[in-house]
């Protein structure tokens, strides 16, 4: 797959507010007593911020604050591996 533009970064910026946007549209009432797992877990996510991409197109950084101590991603797409 060949990534090129500013398009793939637009959307990659852009998908936190649209799911925000997505959830808020639902009504509190929609969610039924046994729906309130699924919530809860949604909501125990780890939290992912400032995905980029490098210019080449082989890196994907961003940064996990899924802990105490927010730590800075960086995957190597072709090999499928976390580089730090």
């Amino acid at each position: 797959m060949t990534v090129r533009g500013a398009r793939p970064r637009a959307l990659l910026r852009a998908l936190p507010g649209l799911l925000c946007t997505a959830l808020a549209a639902l009504p509190a009432a929609a969610v039924a007593a046994e729906d309130t797992a699924l919530v809860q877990a949604f909501g125990s996510l780890p939290q992912v911020r400032g995905v980029v991409l490098s210019p080449d197109g082989a890196l994907l950084a961003w940064q996990d604050a899924a802990g105490s101590d927010p730590q800075v991603v960086i995957f190597d797409i072709a090999a499928s591996a976390n580089l730090h």
